[in-house]
């Protein structure tokens, strides 16, 4: 089997993360996914995509100079209320450049069901 990870777009809507349904998923092998959500190349950001499971959002966003990748860890259905991201990181939103729901993700021999169905 393949190592592959299938994105919904989202977006960021007040203090909710949402699934942006006008938009197709998209599938990424590991290496495509690294270039797109992995900018500086480092492992610790390699290891936060690897630890992405379905229900999760990933993405980019600006961090000074900067582009770095995010994994929000939650099993909510298709939203995800990030209130408390928000005051943590106050300019969350302004800094983000694009952000996806994980929906199905294998890597190596590994398979993780989609989203959908748990």
């Amino acid at each position: 089997m393949h190592e592959r990870i299938v994105l919904q777009p989202a977006k960021i809507r007040g203090a909710m993360l949402l699934v942006n349904d006008d938009e197709a998923a998209q599938e990424f092998g590991w290496s495509d996914l690294a270039a797109r959500l992995d900018p500086e190349n480092s492992s610790a950001s390699k290891l936060n995509l690897r630890a992405a499971r379905p229900g999760d959002f990933v993405g980019t966003r600006k961090k000074g100079t900067r582009t770095v990748n995010f994994r929000i860890d939650t099993r909510a259905p298709g939203t995800c209320n990030i209130e408390w991201l928000l005051r943590k990181i106050p300019d969350f939103g302004e800094s983000l450049c694009e952000v996806f729901r994980v929906e199905q993700v294998a890597w190596g021999a590994q398979m993780t069901e989609s989203a959908a169905s748990g």
